[in-house]
């Protein structure tokens, strides 16, 4: 063989090891050495499709609220919240947020604040269920459009709100976050029961992404300026102490309730409520739009009042914001 077609040949040889190696490192680009372009994980809940605002949320599988709460305590709940007075607003205040617990232990709380709802805005027709992300499973805000089967049937959600949040990038598009979130599912069947007509736009914030509450902001001034619309906070109040502690602890955070401090609702702990930048967050955007809120405290108490543990205790505040007509 010639010098020619020995140098044509080594060249040739040399070429095809060449093509090997870098399909080599495509299909493996975490290899050592490799300058193929690594392909990135998207986030779960962003590689969901947004919703538009012609969905079909009937057509979607429900989220079934038994595991959240069991239909016998449901009715229980409400015989012994019967017992009990109603709420009363001054005719001259509007009522626009309230405040309930999502501990299904103290499911005659979530009856009464339900049936108190009905009492004093009977015309609700949407009502936003803002919860923490108990599990942090979302980016931020998140949201979803699949129905709630409770007791009472299947509750819609508010699609054309939940489409326009997410094509926005207000709220992430997350319904597999939900299934599991009880701070949602443990408080619709009660006011299924009362406004079984009613649309839910259910929120989760995670608390420790504090840039979310922008996003929150805006969800909430919008929702505030809707007609028939209320906002519920989902949140319980301290968490793991005595009932003597609970109790100290839970005069700070009424005040701070009352007051709508926003800077001590956003850096409270458990100690005092698992929702605090909730909290603060709906105080700015009532603030923003130069409305005074004030608190119409309708009960506080205590898990061992329900059997709960007297040295692990969670306590519960429930009540109306209002503002004048």
């Amino acid at each position: 063989m010639s010098r020619r077609h020995i140098a044509i040949s080594l060249i040739t040889t040399a070429l095809l090891l060449g093509a090997v190696v870098t399909v080599w490192h495509v299909a493996h680009p975490n290899t050592p050495g490799s300058t193929a372009t690594p392909q990135l994980i998207a986030d779960p809940a962003a590689s969901q499709p947004a919703p538009s605002g012609d969905t079909q949320n009937a057509s979607l599988s429900a989220i079934p609220t038994v595991p959240f709460m069991n239909p016998t305590d449901l009715k229980t709940a409400f015989e012994i919240a019967a017992s009990t007075t109603r709420a009363s607003i001054p005719a001259t205040e509007r009522p626009v947020a309230g405040l309930v617990n999502h501990h299904n232990l103290a499911a005659p709380l979530l009856a009464r604040f339900a049936r108190d709802l009905h009492t004093v805005l009977p015309e609700t027709e949407e009502i936003v269920i803002l919860s923490p992300d108990h599990f942090n499973k979302g980016p931020g805000l998140s949201t979803h459009d699949h129905p709630y089967d409770t007791p009472s049937g299947e509750i819609e959600i508010a699609t054309d709100d939940v489409s326009s949040l997410v094509q926005r990038g207000i709220a992430s598009y997350s319904p597999e976050l939900f299934k599991n979130e009880h701070g949602i599912g443990a408080v619709v069947p009660f006011l299924a029961h009362e406004f079984p007509n009613a649309r839910i736009l259910p929120l989760a914030l995670r608390m420790n992404r504090p840039d979310a509450t922008s996003n929150l902001k805006i969800a909430l001034r919008e929702a505030l300026d809707r007609p028939h619309t209320f906002i519920v906070i989902s949140a319980d109040m301290s968490h793991y102490l005595s009932g003597d502690e609970a109790f100290q602890h839970d005069i700070n955070t009424k005040t701070w309730i009352e007051t709508c401090d926003e800077q001590h609702l956003w850096n409270a702990t458990d100690q005092n409520l698992d929702s605090g930048r909730s909290v603060s967050t709906l105080c700015a955007a009532l603030h923003a739009d130069h409305k005074t809120p004030t608190f119409h405290l309708t009960a506080h108490d205590l898990s061992t009042n329900y059997g709960g543990d007297p040295k692990s205790t969670t306590s519960y505040l429930t009540g109306f914001w209002t503002i004048k007509k």
